[in-house]
């Protein structure tokens, strides 16, 4: 298995990882990141991506992932 690259960061086989992604900056110069959860196993398998809260008045997005992200199928 080889790691995964996002942006400027590397996730090893087999770990979680939680980081920022630059994604723009507001009208006074502050930068504005994206938090990704990424969960690398260590076995081949397929990948998926789950997007939430697109809408800042959507809340359930949250708690979705939340609840998949401590899901005992993706224990690592």
């Amino acid at each position: 298995m080889t790691p995964f690259t996002i942006g400027k960061h590397t996730i090893e086989p087999g770990t979680r990882s939680t980081i920022d992604l630059p994604v723009s900056a507001l009208s006074n110069h502050t930068p504005m990141t994206l938090p990704v959860h990424v969960l690398h196993g260590d076995k081949p398998g397929p990948a998926m991506f789950i997007s939430g809260c697109v809408h800042g008045d959507e809340i359930q997005g949250v708690e979705i992932i939340r609840r998949i992200l401590v899901h005992p199928a993706l224990a690592l």
